[in-house]
């Protein structure tokens, strides 16, 4: 097809043609009608709002869809919708399968949607966390180690205090100053578009930061810092977590407590919009993994109603 007869065809007839292009490769009817029927016609309800929205009079073309209009449309996806991850990059898989079959039969010059990346899963099988057992073991470790002074020990339960007990990330954790500190709650600062927010956190925690606080030595402005006396690193923190991992055996990382508080928090009160907040996820989506339950879990739950042969 010529590309002035490209540039004449809508988007409902271009829709036609890719059905019947599935057919001739074989597709189920089901998965016909729901890239054709659902994820498409979605595609052109958003595309026919955000141009008359725009003031713009064009038609509705395959011709006038631009790698922006696309952009936009995945980005309204992954940030604005409750939808699952799942959901969102069967409907982006159906735009990017679309437009590759009219750029490949000659109908658009340019595959507006080569570039469109889908929603990153993160599987809640592949998430790591403690049990309070393996925490209570780490709390043990700092404060029974022979070879660290005081200050050291203290410094390092504040540590792990702040991490499994509020869910800061380690970037966070490491630029939290002294004027951030509160009774009762902390100022977090993500780094994300320099995004704040404030968090509770319990009096265990505070007070294993107010204990830090009176040994507090650094002629600096951050809650941590070195021995040198400089602002505590990401990779520092690594290293003190993995110094307790090599005592206790259990395998720990600023992430995993991160984890671990949440699945905490989550089976106790589950509600997304919470964990959401006291997390700082962009999206309630990001917190489902925490309130699903784990193939262990549900074999667990599975044992524990078996009936016997």
């Amino acid at each position: 097809m010529s590309n002035d007869q490209g540039s004449t065809l809508s988007i409902e007839n271009a829709i036609i043609l890719f059905r019947d292009h599935l057919r001739e490769k074989g597709k189920s009817e089901r998965t016909i009608e729901g890239y054709c029927k659902q994820d498409l016609k979605k595609f052109v309800e958003w595309l026919s709002v955000r141009w008359v929205d725009s003031g713009t009079t064009q038609d509705l073309c395959i011709a006038n869809v631009t790698k922006t209009d696309i952009r936009d449309l995945v980005s309204f996806w992954k940030t604005n919708t409750p939808l699952a991850a799942s959901s969102i990059n069967r409907q982006i898989a159906a735009i990017k399968s679309f437009f590759s079959f009219l750029n490949e039969e000659g109908y658009i010059p340019i595959n507006p949607a080569a570039d469109i990346t889908v929603k990153r899963i993160q599987r809640q099988n592949q998430i790591k966390w403690l049990s309070r057992q393996q925490v209570g073991r780490l709390f043990h470790a700092i404060e029974t180690q022979q070879h660290a002074g005081q200050l050291k020990r203290v410094r390092d339960k504040a540590i792990l205090s702040v991490l499994v007990n509020s869910g800061v990330r380690n970037f966070e954790l490491t630029n939290i100053k002294v004027n951030h500190v509160s009774e009762g709650s902390l100022l977090i600062q993500s780094g994300k578009g320099d995004k704040q927010r404030i968090i509770p956190i319990g009096g265990n925690t505070y007070r294993s930061i107010q204990e830090w606080l009176r040994i507090h030595e650094g002629d600096t402005e951050y809650l941590f810092y070195t021995s040198r006396g400089s602002k505590l690193t990401t990779r520092a923190v690594q290293h003190i977590l993995k110094k307790y991992s090599d005592m206790t055996g259990v395998l720990v990382t600023p992430h995993m407590l991160r984890h671990t508080f949440a699945k905490q928090l989550a089976e106790r009160v589950p509600r997304l919009e919470l964990i959401a907040d006291i997390l700082g996820h962009s999206s309630v989506d990001v917190s489902r993994i925490y309130v699903t339950p784990s193939m262990r879990e549900m074999q667990v739950a599975i044992e524990s109603v078996e009936f016997m042969g």
